[in-house]
């Protein structure tokens, strides 16, 4: 008797629906799928400054506080096109910087990370 009220109040709050297929999701670097929970995409894509592959001269204010530093040893999860990479190889003391990232090499400039001996990739 109690299996069947569960069975019946069961049927009334979830009533079977049909699965509806699941989108896969890209998630390569650079991507809309990936980027749209941060960014408005539209204006993003529209400006096409992200095509813009420049090389940074200047280190981002988080590393300022690591300047003065020696034989540094750091990790970079994700190095997308690689210049955020070639400007701590360029600005800082690194000893030994790790690159994490399952995409493919970038691109010139950010290319020359990959070429540097105190850089390994993972």
């Amino acid at each position: 008797m109690k299996i069947v009220i569960i069975k019946n109040f069961l049927k009334k709050i979830l009533p079977l629906k049909p699965q509806r297929e699941v989108k896969k999701l890209d998630t390569r670097y650079g991507s809309r799928d990936l980027m749209e929970n941060w960014y408005d995409v539209e204006t993003y894509f529209k400006e096409e400054s992200f095509k813009k592959n420049i090389e940074l001269k200047t280190l981002r204010p988080f590393f300022n506080n690591l300047q003065s530093k020696k034989d540094l040893v750091g990790v970079e999860v994700g190095m997308g096109n690689g210049l955020n990479s070639l400007n701590i190889l360029n600005n800082l003391d690194i000893k030994k910087l790790y690159i994490i990232d399952r995409n493919l090499p970038p691109l010139p400039p950010g290319d020359k990370v990959l070429k540097d001996e105190r850089v390994s990739r993972v």
